[in-house]
C-alpha cells in the first residue's frame, strides 16, 4: 500500500493557505482556493479528492460593478463620532511594527454602515485613514508588511476586494466580486 508523503501534503496545503490570505471565509470562494484545491485533489498522492466532480462549475464575476463600494483614502465626508461604535478591531502586521486599527458602526444600529480604517506604525510618516461605506462586514488582513487586504461584504453575492500599499499610500487593487447564486434543486 502506498504511504503518502506527508511532509509534502501539509506543505501544499500551508501554501494554499498563505496564497489565499489566511482567511477561512475567503478560502471557499477565491479562484486561488479553488485552484489549490484542484491541484491538492490531483496530487498522486494526495488521501481524498477535495472536490466534487458532481458539483457544478459557477464563475465568479470580477468587474467594476460595485465601484461607489470601492474604500478611498482620506476621509469621506461623515464624522463617526455622531454614531454608536463597535468595539475597534486591531490588527498588527507580523512583525507588530504596523497595525490598521477598524472603526465601524454598530451593525445592529444602521442601515449604511459606515467604517474608518487607520493605519500607523513604524515607517510611516503620518497614519493613512481609509473609509468605506455602504457594506455589511468588513476583514482587514496584512499580506506583507506594507500591504493590506480589505474584503467588503456588500450583499449575499456581492463583495469587493481591494490591496492598498501603506508605504507608497496608494491602492493596488480594487474588483468588485459577483458570487453564483446558488438556488437549492426543485
Amino acid at each position: 500500500m502506498h504511504s503518502p508523503d506527508w511532509h509534502q501534503f501539509f506543505s501544499l496545503a500551508f501554501c494554499c493557505v498563505v496564497i489565499v490570505g489566511a482567511g477561512c471565509a475567503t478560502c471557499q470562494t477565491s479562484p486561488y482556493a479553488t485552484a489549490s484545491r484542484q491541484a491538492v485533489a490531483t496530487q498522486s498522492d494526495a488521501l481524498t479528492p477535495v472536490t466534487d466532480a458532481a458539483e457544478p462549475d459557477f464563475d465568479i464575476v470580477y468587474s467594476d460593478s460595485f465601484s461607489s463600494h470601492y474604500p478611498i483614502r482620506g476621509e469621506r465626508t461623515f464624522d463617526l463620532s455622531e454614531y454608536e461604535l463597535e468595539a475597534p478591531v486591531v490588527v498588527w502586521d507580523s512583525s507588530h511594527r504596523k497595525k490598521a486599527t477598524v472603526f465601524r458602526t454598530r451593525g445592529d444600529k444602521y442601515e449604511n454602515q459606515k467604517c474608518i480604517i487607520r493605519v500607523e506604525g513604524r515607517g510611516l510618516d503620518k497614519p493613512r485613514e481609509l473609509s468605506v461605506t455602504g457594506f455589511r462586514t468588513v476583514t482587514v488582513s496584512w499580506i506583507t508588511a506594507k500591504l493590506i487586504l480589505i474584503n467588503l461584504d456588500i450583499g449575499h453575492i456581492a463583495g469587493v476586494d481591494a490591496i492598498y500599499d501603506v508605504e507608497k499610500d496608494s491602492w493596488i487593487y480594487q474588483e468588485s466580486v459577483s458570487y453564483p447564486l446558488i438556488l437549492p434543486p426543485r
